[in-house]
């Protein structure tokens, strides 16, 4: 899969692509994950922004969610792409919904939390990680990234507000 989508990638792109896949890789010794699943991770995450800087209306409300959907499209319809699981987490990984599955919420973290980001937050994010604790750090997350929105007064998507709500009524 690397092959395929390298060139769809610019240098810096590729930079937050190669910190995302270390962050796996730690995160499968951590977590034991099985091949398969580690698998099927990797592929959402070489496949995740390949729609980034393809948005084409940046007025619209979640102008910025708008890579996610071009990215499963390019990932379905050009690379043909079949596997449902990884196509949804792709396709959510911005904004992931409370009911979202591991290979979801694995995505929405690494993603936050690669090696390569280098705000304090995103080191928070990858220790909770690393230390086994998946929901913690999608909660932590979120919470940032509603703090963020919130304070630049940006709209803020229903599946970050939904998550936070969910996972606080249920920890």
């Amino acid at each position: 899969m690397k092959d395929r989508v390298r060139h769809l990638y610019s240098g810096s792109r590729w930079a937050h692509i190669e910190g995302m896949l270390r962050l796996c890789d730690d995160c499968s010794n951590v977590f034991h994950f099985s091949p398969r699943f580690e698998k099927k991770l990797r592929d959402a995450i070489l496949l995740h922004d390949i729609g980034k800087g393809n948005e084409k209306n940046r007025t619209r409300p979640f102008w910025r969610l708008e890579h996610a959907e071009i990215s499963y499209r390019t990932a379905k319809e050009k690379l043909n792409i079949k596997d449902a699981a990884v196509l949804k987490a792709v396709r959510s990984h911005p904004a992931i919904k409370a009911s979202a599955g591991p290979l979801e919420k694995f995505l929405y973290v690494i993603d936050f939390a690669e090696y390569n980001r280098e705000y304090s937050e995103s080191s928070k994010a990858r220790e909770i990680l690393l230390n086994g604790k998946i929901t913690a750090a999608v909660l932590y997350t979120a919470s940032f990234k509603l703090n963020c929105l919130e304070k630049t007064k940006s709209e803020i998507h229903p599946n970050t507000k939904g998550l936070i709500d969910r996972y606080e009524k249920e920890h």
